[in-house]
């Protein structure tokens, strides 16, 4: 795609907000946006918030594009809001994919890395978020049960240990905790985070989680709980 004049396009020296925001416009009646509540809309002044993922068209549509350092501009914008809502969900996959884009714009930003290849990584990056979220269907599985299996097989220890099915079945015994405490303030009841680490310990024993692995998993359980708790208690 050709970006078309702008009115308020920059010189040779690049490339305003606006015109990034202009070239975003063009491609909303094509199934590019993702999540319907991602900042990046906002952010851009955009209203149209009607699909769930950057589609393959528009990050072949990226890829094409001449003008480099908008497409660039692009992907960051959508993959910066994208993350920062799959982040609320799913604590460990979503502080990945955040290093990810900040490391990829870093070396970018440094001359690292050419812009045919920062684009290319921000693509890949994209369809790789993509499959995270369509991760659990696959699985049978719901999004509170990934967020927690992925916050529990964040070592790579335990999944040789117990496997992926047995992590499966902890992940589901999680979610069912947090719904019993579904409406508490987490953030002014700390002994509702004690109650929810002595149970996150138990059901690590019980299951035979690796000991020398176990602390660190409840410290990130946990705050995979306070997410999902402040997600659900947020919701009408």
């Amino acid at each position: 795609m050709k970006i078309k004049n702008p009115p308020d396009k920059k010189g040779k020296g690049g490339h305003t907000n606006c015109e990034v925001k202009y070239v975003i416009r063009q491609f909303m009646n094509q199934s590019i946006i993702a999540e319907p509540h991602v900042d990046i809309y906002k952010d851009l002044g955009l209203e149209n918030q009607n699909t769930d993922i950057i589609s393959d068209n528009f990050l072949k549509k990226m890829q094409k594009m001449p003008e480099k350092n908008v497409a660039i501009q692009i992907l960051e914008q959508l993959l910066q809001g994208k993350i920062k809502a799959f982040q609320r969900k799913n604590l460990v996959k979503g502080k990945k994919f955040n290093e990810m884009l900040q490391d990829a714009i870093n070396k970018y930003n440094t001359r690292g890395i050419t812009s045919e290849l920062v684009i290319r990584k921000l693509i890949e990056m994209a369809k790789e978020l993509n499959k995270e979220q369509e991760k659990g269907k696959d699985l049978g599985l719901s999004d509170e049960e990934i967020a927690f299996y992925d916050a529990l097989a964040n070592h790579e220890k335990a999944i040789q240990v117990l496997g992926e099915e047995k992590l499966h079945l902890i992940a589901a015994e999680l979610v069912k905790i947090i719904k019993e405490e579904a409406g508490v303030d987490w953030e002014h009841r700390k002994n509702i985070q004690a109650k929810m680490r002595l149970a996150v310990k138990h059901l690590l024993r019980k299951y035979g989680y690796p000991p020398d692995i176990a602390p660190a998993a409840v410290t990130t359980v946990v705050e995979q709980a306070e997410k999902l708790a402040t997600v659900q208690n947020e919701l009408p």
